[in-house]
C-alpha cells in the first residue's frame, strides 16, 4: 500500500522510474494482508475483535487496516488451532460489515482452510467504503479455543 506521497517519490526516483511511473505501477499490484486471531491473546467472549498484523517490520502487533476504495478479491482462513465452544459460539469476519467476508460459522467448523466470500470473481468481491479494520465477531456464545490467520488479496482503490 503506497500513499500518494510515496507514489509521487517513486515516480520521480530516477530516469528509469520516471519512464515507468514506478509508483503508479507498484500501486496497481495485487496487495496482501494477514490478520491473526488467537484465543490465548484475544479471549473468546461474545464481542467484535480487531485482528492483529504480526508481520510488521518492528515485530510488534497492530490492527490490519485496508484502505478506502480497495477491492477485496479473495481470501482464506488458515486454521492453526481448531475453534471450540461450550455454548454454540460462532465466528464471522468482516471489513465493511461484521459478515461481509465470512458469515456466522460454528467455531468447530473453523478447521483446516475455510474459503471467504470473495473468491476471485467480480460477483463476490467486496469494495471498501472507508478505511476498514479486519475484524472477527464472536456471537451466540463464548469460544473456548481457536487460532487462525486470515489472508486477503486486494487491489488498492
Amino acid at each position: 500500500m503506497l500513499t500518494a506521497a510515496q507514489r509521487y517519490l517513486l515516480n520521480r526516483l530516477n530516469n528509469g522510474a520516471r519512464s515507468l511511473l514506478l509508483g503508479n505501477l507498484l500501486s496497481n499490484q495485487l496487495n496482501a494482508a494477514k490478520g491473526l486471531y488467537d484465543f490465548s491473546i484475544h479471549g473468546g467472549a461474545v464481542s467484535t475483535i480487531n485482528l492483529d498484523d504480526v508481520t510488521n517490520e518492528f515485530g510488534t502487533t497492530s490492527n490490519v487496516v485496508i484502505p478506502s476504495g480497495s477491492i477485496i478479491w479473495s481470501g482464506v482462513v488458515d486454521t492453526l488451532t481448531q475453534g471450540a465452544t461450550s455454548a454454540s459460539g460462532t465466528f464471522s469476519l468482516g471489513l465493511n460489515t461484521t459478515t461481509d467476508l465470512l458469515g456466522a460459522t460454528a467455531a468447530a467448523s473453523i478447521n483446516n482452510r475455510v474459503a471467504l466470500v470473495p473468491v476471485g470473481t467480480a460477483a463476490s468481491c467486496v469494495k471498501l467504503t472507508a478505511d476498514r479494520t479486519l475484524t472477527t465477531s464472536i456471537a451466540t456464545g463464548a469460544v473456548t479455543a481457536g487460532k487462525f490467520n486470515v489472508y486477503l488479496q486486494y487491489w488498492q482503490g
